[in-house]
């Protein structure tokens, strides 16, 4: 499990708050950094503790860590505060000055409108994906499981909202063409030139969508990895994290079982969580079976600093090495 997924270029960690996503993602990066793969670890989730993890102040642009790959955290209300002045810029370029403070007034109302964050951000995940390269691997480290899917099952949405709009858009130019003939003397020079641009602009964002979705739908470019605990809501939830991928065509690369308890222990109390979460790994074997797994043990401390780090690398080789 562990080569083949370290040889994709997009790989996405998921699961339940609280499973260990930032830490086992962060893992990974070490792992690919090791082998000489240019690896970028994205945290999404607004909740950040990525910076945290490594022990470094994280921002939106790539930063290089001690391990050799670049890590950042991208904060979804500054995307959105530089996609409305991008809008917003755009949009003078289309109508006279008198309407320029009703424009700022419609963007004011963007920002707090539902979904505006996560369109926004969805767009900027799909430039970071459709630009990534065949030298770079891409490592996200994403939001609670529920919110995650969501945004992977907009770029169909927004590819198909940005058609209508080309529709649309076609159908004006077409009545424009038909006016002209009616009124030849009208000088429509300047329309056609904010109309071309605003034809480019479409026309891009449908091809970023695209690809996007055409680049996460590709079982040799992208995985996305379930991580979970043995306990019956984390084993619920990637159930259903499982059948949403499928349904969406985003190829799954595994699962990583996290937070194994010692399989004997003299403690009563940790004897009887033990049993508990034996019966949990019985049933994911059973209802993930044929998938690739690691299992990976509940550590005695907190995994910070570089040693902690790489010492649970070390133990995926592990665990890697032992379902082999």
């Amino acid at each position: 499990m562990l080569e083949a997924l370290l040889k994709r270029h997009l790989i996405f960690c998921g699961g339940k708050g609280g499973v260990g996503k930032t830490t086992l993602s962060a893992a990974l990066a070490v792992l690919a950094a090791r082998r000489g793969r240019k690896t970028r670890l994205i945290s999404t989730d607004p909740a950040h503790s990525l910076g945290d993890l490594l022990e470094q102040p994280l921002g939106p642009e790539p930063t290089r860590t001690h391990w050799g790959f670049d890590a950042c955290e991208l904060d979804p209300e500054q995307l959105t505060d530089q996609y409305l002045a991008r809008t917003t810029q755009h949009l003078r370029d289309y109508v006279r000055p008198h309407l320029y403070d009703e424009i700022d007034r419609q963007m004011a109302r963007a920002r707090g409108a539902p979904g505006a964050m996560d369109a926004t951000f969805l767009e900027h995940l799909a430039g970071l994906i459709s630009r990534n390269d065949e030298t770079e691997l891409l490592i996200f480290d994403t939001a609670p499981t529920g919110h995650t899917l969501h945004l992977l099952s907009l770029p169909e949405t927004m590819a198909a909202w940005t058609e209508g709009l080309l529709g649309r858009f076609e159908k004006s130019r077409d009545l424009s063409e038909r006016l002209r003939g009616i009124l030849p003397g009208r000088d429509e020079s300047a329309t056609d030139q904010r109309r071309a641009r605003l034809g480019q602009v479409l026309n891009e964002r449908k091809r970023l969508f695209g690809l996007a979705r055409e680049r996460l739908t590709d079982a040799d470019h992208t995985a996305f990895v379930l991580v979970m605990i043995p306990e019956r809501l984390s084993v619920l939830e990637t159930t259903r994290a499982m059948d949403t991928l499928t349904d969406h065509g985003i190829p799954v690369g595994g699962l990583i079982v996290n937070q194994i308890l010692p399989a004997s222990s003299s403690d009563e109390f940790l004897s009887a969580r033990r049993d508990v979460q034996e019966a949990h790994l019985e049933e994911i074997s059973q209802r993930f079976a044929g998938q690739p797994m690691l299992d990976v043990p509940l550590w005695p401390q907190e995994i910070l600093s570089s040693r902690g780090l790489e010492a649970l690398a070390n133990q995926l080789e592990q665990s890697q090495g032992a379902c082999e």
